[in-house]
Protein backbone atom coordinates (compact mmCIF):
# COMPACT_ATOMS: atom_id res chain seq x y z
CA UNK A 1 0.00 0.00 0.00
CA UNK A 2 1.29 3.44 -0.88
CA UNK A 3 1.53 5.63 2.22
CA UNK A 4 2.02 9.33 2.20
CA UNK A 5 5.44 10.16 3.59
CA UNK A 6 6.30 13.25 5.61
CA UNK A 7 7.52 16.07 3.49
CA UNK A 8 11.28 16.33 3.64
CA UNK A 9 12.82 19.51 2.34
CA UNK A 10 16.01 17.75 1.38
CA UNK A 11 14.15 15.06 -0.56
CA UNK A 12 11.46 16.99 -2.38
CA UNK A 13 13.43 20.14 -3.20
CA UNK A 14 13.33 21.67 -6.60
CA UNK A 15 12.78 19.08 -9.27
CA UNK A 16 14.74 20.77 -12.06
CA UNK A 17 15.78 19.96 -15.57
CA UNK A 18 15.23 16.35 -15.71
CA UNK A 19 17.24 11.97 -18.80
CA UNK A 20 17.38 7.97 -18.94
CA UNK A 21 19.09 5.46 -16.68
CA UNK A 22 20.54 2.23 -18.10
CA UNK A 23 23.42 0.43 -19.76
CA UNK A 24 23.02 0.58 -23.52
CA UNK A 25 26.62 -0.48 -24.13
CA UNK A 26 25.83 -3.97 -22.80
CA UNK A 27 22.89 -4.64 -25.11
CA UNK A 28 22.83 -6.35 -28.46
CA UNK A 29 22.39 -3.78 -31.20
CA UNK A 30 19.26 -4.46 -33.22
CA UNK A 31 19.03 -2.62 -36.55
CA UNK A 32 17.00 0.58 -36.15
CA UNK A 33 13.76 1.00 -37.99
CA UNK A 34 14.07 2.61 -41.46
CA UNK A 35 14.24 6.38 -41.26
CA UNK A 36 12.84 8.64 -43.93
CA UNK A 37 14.74 11.73 -44.96
CA UNK A 38 13.13 14.91 -43.57
CA UNK A 39 11.27 17.16 -45.93
CA UNK A 40 13.20 20.33 -46.89
CA UNK A 41 10.57 22.54 -45.24
CA UNK A 42 10.43 20.55 -41.99
CA UNK A 43 10.33 22.88 -38.98
CA UNK A 44 13.36 23.11 -36.66
CA UNK A 45 13.20 20.91 -33.58
CA UNK A 46 12.05 22.68 -30.44
CA UNK A 47 13.08 21.26 -27.09
CA UNK A 48 15.85 20.95 -24.53
CA UNK A 49 19.43 21.26 -25.83
CA UNK A 50 22.17 19.28 -24.06
CA UNK A 51 25.90 19.59 -24.80
CA UNK A 52 28.29 16.63 -24.67
CA UNK A 53 32.10 16.33 -24.52
CA UNK A 54 33.70 13.38 -26.31
CA UNK A 55 36.82 11.33 -25.66
CA UNK A 56 38.29 12.46 -28.99
CA UNK A 57 38.20 16.11 -27.89
CA UNK A 58 35.20 16.89 -30.10
CA UNK A 59 31.93 18.27 -28.76
CA UNK A 60 28.39 17.75 -29.94
CA UNK A 61 24.92 18.87 -28.89
CA UNK A 62 21.52 17.24 -29.02
CA UNK A 63 18.11 18.93 -28.89
CA UNK A 64 15.55 16.48 -27.52
CA UNK A 65 12.29 17.61 -29.09
CA UNK A 66 8.77 17.56 -27.74
CA UNK A 67 7.74 15.63 -30.86
CA UNK A 68 10.11 12.77 -29.81
CA UNK A 69 12.66 13.63 -32.50
CA UNK A 70 16.21 14.76 -31.78
CA UNK A 71 18.40 17.33 -33.51
CA UNK A 72 22.11 16.46 -33.37
CA UNK A 73 24.86 18.95 -34.23
CA UNK A 74 28.29 17.43 -34.91
CA UNK A 75 31.33 18.82 -36.70
CA UNK A 76 29.35 21.84 -37.86
CA UNK A 77 26.56 19.78 -39.43
CA UNK A 78 23.00 19.24 -38.21
CA UNK A 79 21.13 15.93 -38.34
CA UNK A 80 17.47 15.19 -37.65
CA UNK A 81 17.01 11.88 -35.84
CA UNK A 82 13.93 9.89 -34.95
CA UNK A 83 13.41 7.55 -31.97
CA UNK A 84 13.94 3.84 -32.53
CA UNK A 85 13.33 0.83 -30.33
CA UNK A 86 15.78 0.38 -27.48
CA UNK A 87 15.76 -2.00 -24.54
CA UNK A 88 17.33 0.75 -22.42
CA UNK A 89 18.49 4.30 -22.76
CA UNK A 90 17.37 6.69 -25.49
CA UNK A 91 18.20 5.68 -29.06
CA UNK A 92 17.78 7.81 -32.18
CA UNK A 93 18.67 7.21 -35.82
CA UNK A 94 18.86 9.31 -38.97
CA UNK A 95 19.94 8.62 -42.54
CA UNK A 96 23.62 8.12 -41.69
CA UNK A 97 24.06 8.42 -37.91
CA UNK A 98 22.78 6.80 -34.73
CA UNK A 99 22.87 8.40 -31.26
CA UNK A 100 22.36 6.20 -28.20
CA UNK A 101 22.52 7.68 -24.70
CA UNK A 102 22.05 6.22 -21.24
CA UNK A 103 22.84 7.10 -17.64
CA UNK A 104 25.09 4.88 -15.54
CA UNK A 105 26.24 5.64 -11.99
CA UNK A 106 25.32 9.31 -12.30
CA UNK A 107 27.05 9.90 -15.66
CA UNK A 108 25.07 10.41 -18.85
CA UNK A 109 26.98 8.68 -21.63
CA UNK A 110 26.32 8.68 -25.34
CA UNK A 111 27.64 6.84 -28.40
CA UNK A 112 27.58 8.23 -31.92
CA UNK A 113 27.78 5.56 -34.64
CA UNK A 114 27.62 5.46 -38.41
CA UNK A 115 24.80 3.73 -40.33
CA UNK A 116 25.03 2.25 -43.82
CA UNK A 117 22.90 3.24 -46.82
CA UNK A 118 20.07 0.99 -45.59
CA UNK A 119 20.08 2.55 -42.12
CA UNK A 120 21.74 -0.43 -40.44
CA UNK A 121 24.67 -0.21 -37.99
CA UNK A 122 28.10 -0.51 -39.61
CA UNK A 123 29.85 -1.22 -36.34
CA UNK A 124 31.72 2.07 -36.73
CA UNK A 125 31.68 4.08 -33.51
CA UNK A 126 32.51 7.72 -34.20
CA UNK A 127 32.40 9.15 -30.68
CA UNK A 128 31.97 8.22 -27.03
CA UNK A 129 30.72 11.23 -25.08
CA UNK A 130 29.44 12.35 -21.69
CA UNK A 131 27.18 15.21 -20.73
CA UNK A 132 29.16 18.45 -20.51
CA UNK A 133 30.59 19.04 -17.04
CA UNK A 134 30.73 15.34 -16.13
CA UNK A 135 34.01 13.36 -16.04
CA UNK A 136 34.90 11.49 -19.22
CA UNK A 137 35.80 8.44 -17.12
CA UNK A 138 34.35 7.34 -13.77
CA UNK A 139 36.47 8.49 -10.84
CA UNK A 140 36.11 5.13 -9.11
CA UNK A 141 34.09 1.95 -9.06
CA UNK A 142 31.93 2.23 -5.92
CA UNK A 143 30.79 -1.39 -6.26
CA UNK A 144 34.38 -2.47 -5.64
CA UNK A 145 33.96 -1.27 -2.03
CA UNK A 146 31.14 -3.75 -1.44
CA UNK A 147 31.87 -6.96 0.45
CA UNK A 148 28.96 -8.88 -1.09
CA UNK A 149 28.46 -9.58 -4.83
CA UNK A 150 26.20 -7.25 -6.80
CA UNK A 151 22.48 -8.00 -6.75
CA UNK A 152 20.99 -9.10 -10.06
CA UNK A 153 17.47 -8.47 -11.32
CA UNK A 154 16.14 -12.05 -10.91
CA UNK A 155 16.84 -11.99 -7.15
CA UNK A 156 15.18 -8.60 -6.57
CA UNK A 157 11.59 -7.42 -6.12
CA UNK A 158 10.47 -3.85 -6.89
CA UNK A 159 7.93 -2.14 -4.61
CA UNK A 160 6.50 1.36 -4.10
CA UNK A 161 6.89 2.40 -0.47
CA UNK A 162 5.67 6.00 -0.29
CA UNK A 163 4.48 8.93 -2.40
CA UNK A 164 4.54 12.68 -1.90
CA UNK A 165 3.09 15.74 -3.64
CA UNK A 166 3.43 19.48 -3.33
CA UNK A 167 3.97 22.73 -5.28
CA UNK A 168 3.60 21.05 -8.67
CA UNK A 169 6.12 18.32 -7.84
CA UNK A 170 5.55 14.62 -7.28
CA UNK A 171 7.74 11.92 -5.82
CA UNK A 172 7.93 8.23 -5.10
CA UNK A 173 10.09 6.24 -2.72
CA UNK A 174 10.70 2.80 -4.22
CA UNK A 175 12.48 -0.21 -2.83
CA UNK A 176 14.50 -3.09 -4.20
CA UNK A 177 14.05 -6.12 -1.93
CA UNK A 178 16.41 -9.08 -1.89
CA UNK A 179 13.99 -11.90 -2.67
CA UNK A 180 16.79 -14.46 -2.79
CA UNK A 181 18.56 -16.39 -0.07
CA UNK A 182 22.10 -14.99 -0.44
CA UNK A 183 23.40 -11.58 0.67
CA UNK A 184 24.07 -9.19 -2.20
CA UNK A 185 24.80 -5.48 -2.60
CA UNK A 186 23.64 -2.48 -4.63
CA UNK A 187 25.68 0.64 -5.40
CA UNK A 188 24.74 3.74 -7.38
CA UNK A 189 21.78 4.67 -9.53
CA UNK A 190 19.07 2.32 -10.79
CA UNK A 191 17.99 2.55 -14.39
CA UNK A 192 14.42 3.85 -14.75
CA UNK A 193 12.29 3.89 -17.90
CA UNK A 194 8.66 5.02 -18.04
CA UNK A 195 6.23 2.76 -19.90
CA UNK A 196 2.99 3.45 -21.77
CA UNK A 197 -0.23 1.45 -21.36
CA UNK A 198 1.01 -1.13 -23.85
CA UNK A 199 4.28 -1.65 -22.00
CA UNK A 200 6.43 0.27 -24.48
CA UNK A 201 9.16 2.72 -23.38
CA UNK A 202 8.15 6.38 -23.38
CA UNK A 203 11.22 7.71 -25.18
CA UNK A 204 10.36 11.41 -24.89
CA UNK A 205 10.72 11.34 -21.08
CA UNK A 206 14.32 11.10 -19.94
CA UNK A 207 15.82 10.42 -16.51
CA UNK A 208 18.53 12.46 -14.80
CA UNK A 209 20.57 11.42 -11.77
CA UNK A 210 19.25 13.06 -8.61
CA UNK A 211 22.32 14.02 -6.59
CA UNK A 212 21.68 13.64 -2.85
CA UNK A 213 24.16 14.40 -0.09
CA UNK A 214 27.74 15.41 -0.92
CA UNK A 215 28.12 15.37 -4.75
CA UNK A 216 31.87 14.80 -4.39
CA UNK A 217 31.34 11.60 -2.41
CA UNK A 218 30.67 8.43 -4.45
CA UNK A 219 27.56 6.36 -3.67
CA UNK A 220 28.02 3.86 -0.85
CA UNK A 221 27.27 0.15 -1.31
CA UNK A 222 24.11 -1.11 0.37
CA UNK A 223 24.35 -4.74 1.46
CA UNK A 224 21.09 -6.69 1.48
CA UNK A 225 20.59 -9.85 3.45
CA UNK A 226 17.69 -12.09 2.43
CA UNK A 227 14.46 -10.05 2.67
CA UNK A 228 16.23 -6.70 3.25
CA UNK A 229 15.51 -3.60 1.15
CA UNK A 230 17.39 -0.71 -0.45
CA UNK A 231 15.52 2.49 -1.29
CA UNK A 232 15.67 5.15 -4.00
CA UNK A 233 13.63 8.17 -5.11
CA UNK A 234 11.96 9.22 -8.33
CA UNK A 235 10.79 12.82 -8.68
CA UNK A 236 9.00 14.73 -11.43
CA UNK A 237 6.96 17.84 -12.22
CA UNK A 238 3.26 17.96 -13.18
CA UNK A 239 3.00 21.59 -14.36
CA UNK A 240 3.15 22.09 -18.16
CA UNK A 241 6.20 24.04 -19.33
CA UNK A 242 4.19 26.57 -21.30
CA UNK A 243 7.25 28.72 -22.00
CA UNK A 244 8.59 25.75 -24.01
CA UNK A 245 5.29 25.26 -25.85
CA UNK A 246 4.09 22.40 -23.64
CA UNK A 247 0.33 22.52 -22.99
CA UNK A 248 -0.34 18.85 -22.24
CA UNK A 249 1.88 16.35 -20.44
CA UNK A 250 2.13 12.63 -21.22
CA UNK A 251 0.52 10.15 -18.84
CA UNK A 252 2.60 7.02 -18.28
CA UNK A 253 1.32 3.73 -16.87
CA UNK A 254 4.34 2.00 -15.35
CA UNK A 255 8.00 1.88 -14.42
CA UNK A 256 10.71 -0.43 -15.69
CA UNK A 257 13.70 -0.51 -13.35
CA UNK A 258 17.10 -2.14 -13.63
CA UNK A 259 19.42 -2.54 -10.65
CA UNK A 260 22.70 -0.56 -10.84
CA UNK A 261 25.04 -2.33 -13.24
CA UNK A 262 22.40 -4.90 -14.28
CA UNK A 263 20.14 -5.19 -17.33
CA UNK A 264 17.34 -7.52 -16.12
CA UNK A 265 14.16 -5.37 -15.87
CA UNK A 266 11.73 -5.15 -12.96
CA UNK A 267 8.32 -3.57 -13.57
CA UNK A 268 5.78 -1.75 -11.43
CA UNK A 269 2.40 -0.40 -12.54
CA UNK A 270 1.79 3.22 -11.52
CA UNK A 271 0.24 6.16 -13.34
CA UNK A 272 2.36 9.31 -13.65
CA UNK A 273 1.72 12.61 -15.43
CA UNK A 274 5.18 13.92 -16.33
CA UNK A 275 5.78 17.46 -17.56
CA UNK A 276 8.99 18.90 -18.93
CA UNK A 277 10.14 15.59 -20.42
CA UNK A 278 12.28 14.79 -17.37
CA UNK A 279 12.28 12.69 -14.23
CA UNK A 280 15.00 12.52 -11.56
CA UNK A 281 16.30 9.29 -10.05
CA UNK A 282 18.27 9.09 -6.82
CA UNK A 283 20.94 6.56 -5.81
CA UNK A 284 20.09 3.54 -3.67
CA UNK A 285 20.39 3.98 0.11
CA UNK A 286 19.96 1.79 3.17
CA UNK A 287 17.08 3.70 4.80
CA UNK A 288 13.64 4.75 3.62
CA UNK A 289 14.11 8.30 4.91
CA UNK A 290 16.68 10.12 2.77
CA UNK A 291 17.82 12.28 5.72
CA UNK A 292 18.68 9.16 7.70
CA UNK A 293 20.60 7.67 4.81
CA UNK A 294 22.99 10.55 4.18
Amino acid sequence: MIMRMNRNARLWGAVCSLTLVAACSQEQRDPPDPVEAPAPDEAPISGVAIAYDCESGESLSVVYGKDRTAGLTYEGKSYRLRPVTSGSGARYAGETLEWWSATRDGREEGRLSRLDAEGKPQGVELERCVRKGQPLTPASNPQSMARAPACAGPQLALEIENSDAGAGNRGLVLSLRNAGTETCSLTGYPGVTLMDQEGRPVVDVRADPWMQGDPAEPPHPVELTAGAKAYFDVGWNVVPHESEGETRCPVTEGLRVTAPGDTAPLTQATEMTVCGGRIKVGPVRATQDVSAGT
